[in-house]
């Protein structure tokens, strides 16, 4: 069984906690497939990318995410032509319903070495996930730093390497 194999039969249910950006994704492409190459946020991104994150959250049995994730994706979304935003917001507020929301104090978080280095919303990623919670990151500085905390992370890169995709 390979390492992440592994990660997701650890993890199945006890959740992953969906980085911003994989999450802004998620949402883009939920209200809008064609919308993700056309988006700056999500230019760097294929559908094919989104449909292999529909997937890959599908495996588990929750998906986590946390307030300061949550506010990051709506301000991201805020860049989308203001027409669109409506429909956005619409698949955005019934998408977190089906998400579990977890938080930590604003002064928890800023006391955490992670802090100093990543700003809040990774800060509070590496304490919720410490809970825990495998990461699903974009993010190679935050999944090279959170793998080194001992922390279960796997970056989307794997998972695309995994699927044979990219």
């Amino acid at each position: 069984m390979s390492e992440a194999e592994t990660l997701l039969a650890r993890y199945k249910r006890k959740g992953v906690l969906v980085d911003s950006n994989l999450l802004l994704l998620l949402f883009v492409g939920l209200f809008d497939p064609a919308r993700i190459k056309k988006f700056k946020r999500t230019g760097h991104f294929s559908e094919v990318d989104f449909r292999l994150l529909v997937n890959f959250l599908a495996y588990f049995d929750k998906a986590i995410t946390t307030p300061h994730i949550l506010t990051e994706v709506s301000n991201l979304a805020g860049q989308l032509d203001r027409t669109l935003l409506p429909g956005f917001y619409s698949v955005y507020a019934a998408s977190i319903q089906r998400m579990e929301e977890v938080n930590r104090p604003g002064v928890e978080i800023v006391q955490t070495d992670i802090f100093r280095t990543f700003g809040l919303t990774d800060s509070v990623i590496g304490l919720v996930a410490s809970t825990p919670f495998l990461v699903l990151t974009d993010d190679l500085r935050l999944a090279t730093f959170l793998a080194h905390k001992k922390i279960d992370v796997l970056p989307f890169d794997v998972v695309r390497s995994v699927a044979g995709v990219g």
